[in-house]
């Protein structure tokens, strides 16, 4: 009785927290996609410009995906939406600037995608993803630099980067990094042509890839989106889509770990 009553005491303390969690993730992204985001912890699908499925009810990842998505008209669009439970060294309730401050040296850290692997099925195995990932001090010259190290939250942020990948070799890529009350949000934009082998796919400033990690009480919703005006055969549609996958689930496991070691 005694033990009974001890485990009503709790669950009453904690009642309103976790109704307030479960209103915060409800509100950004539906009472259904919320159930299914807690059962499974991650979704992706495929999408039309004019119908995404995934995006977070949050207005400036709405307002700053509608207007990359009328700049670039994309054909291939990929949506993933994860929920990463706050781990202990976050605050549960507001997120303080301190803490995204951290979380967003953690994503400048681009040297560390260096080696990062994803599940290929057409392989089926693991395979690396990014061979090379380094800072550059811009397109033209694309010197080295190390990765940047930030005292002071900002309102935004652009650097450069080059990456090679196993699928489309070496590329230079723009990040834009932006901050909000709520939310960190990333932008990578392809500034030089992607080809598979010898085959043009994605020309320059043709690709767009988003990652909008937005604060909802107890969790992090990361929403990811994956963008191009692609110029692949029909052929060939099929494994961009399941390269695109690829990218942004091997990403969001770096991300996952970034969320944890980036507070330690």
């Amino acid at each position: 009785m005694l033990k009974n009553s001890i485990i009503l005491f709790f669950s009453l303390l904690l009642f309103p927290f976790l109704a307030y969690s479960s209103d915060v993730l409800i509100d950004l992204v539906g009472e259904e996609t919320a159930k299914e985001l807690i059962a499974e912890g991650s979704l992706t699908c495929s999408a039309k410009k004019d119908s995404l499925l995934l995006i977070p009810e949050y207005p400036f990842v709405r307002v700053l995906t509608d207007r990359l998505l009328e700049e670039l008209h994309p054909n291939l669009v990929v949506e993933t939406l994860n929920l990463f439970k706050k781990p202990s060294g976050i605050s549960q309730g507001t997120w303080t600037d301190e803490e995204k401050l951290a979380l967003l040296n953690g994503t400048l850290s681009l040297s560390k995608l260096k080696g990062i692997e994803y599940y290929s099925k057409s392989k089926g195995k693991m395979r690396v993803l990014y061979e090379e990932s380094v800072v550059i001090d811009g397109p033209e010259s694309k010197k080295e630099i190390p990765d940047p190290v930030l005292s002071l939250l900002p309102d935004s942020l652009t650097i450069f980067v080059k990456q090679k990948d196993t699928t489309f070799g070496e590329n230079i890529y723009r990040y834009d990094y932006y901050s909000t009350p709520g939310a960190l949000v990333f932008v990578q934009q392809n500034l030089t042509s992607m080809t598979y082998g010898l085959l043009p796919l994605v020309g320059k400033n043709k690709l767009r890839s988003v990652v909008a990690v937005v604060d909802a009480g107890e969790y992090l919703v990361v929403y990811g989106l994956s963008m191009a005006k692609a110029s692949a055969p029909s052929w060939m549609e099929k494994r961009v889509k399941e390269s695109f996958s690829n990218r942004a689930n091997a990403v969001m496991k770096w991300f996952r770990q970034l969320t944890v070691t980036s507070h330690q």
